[in-house]
């Protein structure tokens, strides 16, 4: 039996939903949700933060599954990070049966880059005796960086050396039904004897299984123009595709969706998500922009105060965003350069005074982490607590690094996460013990990179790993025995010599966290593309330098919420900065609060006040 879209609107009646809705406990009283619960064909769905997308998405899908008629055609659901497909799987999840369901063919869910990898370009790749080892591009550069060192590679390593080019962005590209190497990203011929080295390089790397991810994307674009009737095979097996986070897409991903799934109305595409939170660039197409449009306009999140002012904010898709959450409020906080560091300390006390329930999250943003070469002040998170600015080859920062990897864990984050921390604990470790690492190797590149057998290393690099985060940083004797697990961990390495007699002393306050001598609010530090995605409960956007390095980022938005500027006549660094102080004002469910220096303030006193803002003065009193 073929699935027709129309047979998938058929499942999708108002009863059945209302019951699966029941069963995940869902409230879709909203009148804007039914349309996108019963929608079966292509369709551009614009959801505005806290509008209950993912879980309006999960209540769709479990719909679906229990009703889905075929076991040879299923649904596909893209998604662009493994947290945001877990995420919608668990939703499902919470109705027995459905998550497994759900992870089992005909049905897929997972990235649109495993997608790619596994319906496409691995299958092409194999068949060309290429078998797929590592997509991942920061081990690729390490392990391009490692064998470009070899003598057969010595005219393009100096060729590289001399103009600056890293050899990282070395990739395939599609010509003819072929992958070739990309020299002309390197403004070399590919028969140029150092253009030959290039290719000779890529091609060994590639015979070892080692691609970048756009490698992927050539490759499967190679599977489709060589053999076509892919195409209609992965459409009849996939009637209904779901794209979530579409405002994230890639230009290059969105090329290549189209072409598999087309936008003629075979198969139901329905792109979700919110363009005004496009941070990473927004890519469109004539097609898109042609589909139904349904807006999920309404935020359960926060109230109409922070609506109000994240309203104008809007710069892809404007629309008035309706607060239907509960009352919050909206700060100004006021400083100068003898008071910067006061700020964050008088947002605690605001978070506090709202009396938020323990495990709360209460976080500073800001556009960027550290100052550049600008004489400005202040430029970045860190001019507004220095305890930012650590130094990075000392032992205090392996400390830090294992106590970001231990609270982590505690909080079940993926182990991705955890494992990077642990692994810059080993590397400042490393360094504060003037240990020699293995050759071209950075923290986050020290598995793989020096050792391609890792999976022989593993094992007992994975009980150090456990010791590591089961251990004790609160005496400085038992920091002294943590000590010797990172001396063991960096020998499994590869690190080379006799490590120097190190200080265990350390302060229990981490770069990325201010914490409250009380313990009742902890105040997390991060940048505005870190919170993407996250809720909070209080929310701190300190000014930061935009990318010119010359005006602020809120210096693009004031006139917006001031009523004295429009959205067309933002320039493309504005756009920037005004997309990003809008994420970071839609993260919060009880305060936002801005930061801003006295004198860069172009809003008076009186104006704010009648916008509803509250104005805090960290200012000494003249």
């Amino acid at each position: 039996m073929s699935v027709q879209l129309a047979q998938i609107s058929a499942l999708l009646d108002s009863e059945h939903i209302a019951e699966t809705a029941r069963q995940l406990s869902l409230d879709v009283s909203e009148e804007s949700e039914l349309p996108f619960l019963q929608a079966a064909g292509s369709t551009y769905i614009q959801a505005v933060p806290g509008s209950g997308k993912t879980s309006l998405l999960g209540l769709k899908i479990s719909a679906l599954l229990q009703r889905w008629p075929s076991a040879r055609q299923g649904l596909c659901v893209l998604s662009h990070t493994n947290v945001a497909w877990e995420e919608i799987v668990g939703r499902v999840g919470a109705i027995p049966g459905l998550s497994a369901r759900l992870q089992t063919a005909p049905h897929f869910v997972g990235t649109i880059q495993s997608f790619v990898n596994g319906f496409l370009a691995a299958p092409w790749l194999n068949a060309r005796g290429h078998a797929v080892a590592s997509v991942n591009d920061s081990v690729f550069e390490a392990m391009a960086k490692r064998d470009l060192g070899g003598w057969q590679y010595a005219t393009a390593r100096n060729y590289l050396e001399r103009r600056r080019y890293g050899i990282g962005n070395l990739s395939f590209v599609h010509s003819g039904g072929r992958l070739v190497v990309d020299t002309d990203a390197f403004g070399l011929q590919p028969q140029s004897k150092s253009g030959a080295q290039l290719v000779a390089l890529k091609e060994s790397l590639a015979a070892k299984g080692c691609f970048r991810y756009n490698d992927m994307f050539e490759a499967a674009d190679a599977y489709l123009t060589t053999h076509p009737s892919v195409v209609s095979a992965i459409r009849h097996r996939f009637p209904l595709v779901f794209v979530d986070e579409c405002q994230d897409t890639s230009s290059e991903q969105l090329a290549l969706l189209e072409k598999i799934f087309g936008m003629n109305g075979e198969v139901g595409v329905q792109w979700i998500g919110d363009a005004n939170q496009a941070i990473y660039g927004y890519h469109t197409s004539p097609n898109m922009s042609r589909l139904p449009l349904i807006q999920l306009g309404s935020s359960r999140r926060f109230g109409t105060e922070i609506a109000a002012i994240a309203s104008p904010l809007m710069v892809e898709k404007p629309q008035q965003l309706v607060g239907g959450g509960e009352p919050g409020r909206v700060v100004v906080i006021k400083y100068d350069e003898k008071s910067v560091h006061s700020v964050v300390a008088r947002f605690r006390e605001l978070a506090a005074s709202e009396s938020p329930a323990p495990g709360s999250e209460i976080c500073v943003l800001g556009s960027r982490w550290f100052p550049g070469s600008s004489q400005k002040f202040p430029q970045s998170l860190a001019c507004y607590s220095p305890s930012l600015t650590r130094a990075p080859s000392t032992l205090g920062s392996s400390w830090d690094f294992l106590y970001d990897a231990q609270a982590s864990w505690r909080r079940g984050d993926r182990f991705r996460e955890v494992h990077r921390l642990l692994m810059s604990s080993i590397w400042q470790y490393g360094q504060a013990a003037h240990l020699n690492p293995p050759a071209d190797v950075s923290s986050s590149t020290l598995l793989v990179a020096a050792h391609a057998d890792a999976e022989e290393l593993r094992p007992s690099l994975n009980i150090l790993l456990v010791q590591l985060l089961s251990g004790d940083l609160q005496t400085s004797d038992s920091r002294r025995h943590i000590a010797v697990t990172l001396d063991s961990a960096c020998e499994l390495l590869g690190f080379k010599g006799s490590p120097d007699i190190v200080s265990t002393a350390w302060e229990p306050k981490v770069g990325s966290a201010f914490l409250d001598p009380t313990g009742v609010v902890d105040v997390v530090v991060k940048t505005v593309h870190a919170a993407k995605g996250e809720t909070h409960f209080a929310t701190l956007l300190v000014d930061c330098l935009d990318g010119t390095g010359k005006k602020y980022d809120l210096s693009h938005v004031w006139p917006l919420l001031s009523g004295a500027a429009k959205l067309s006549a933002l320039p493309p660094k504005g756009r920037t900065a005004v997309k990003l102080a809008f994420v970071a004002a839609t993260r919060p469910m009880r305060l936002l609060a801005f930061a801003c220096h006295a004198d860069r303030l172009t809003i008076s006193d009186t104006d704010l006040v009648k916008s509803g803002w509250e104005i805090v003065d960290v200012r000494a009193p003249i």
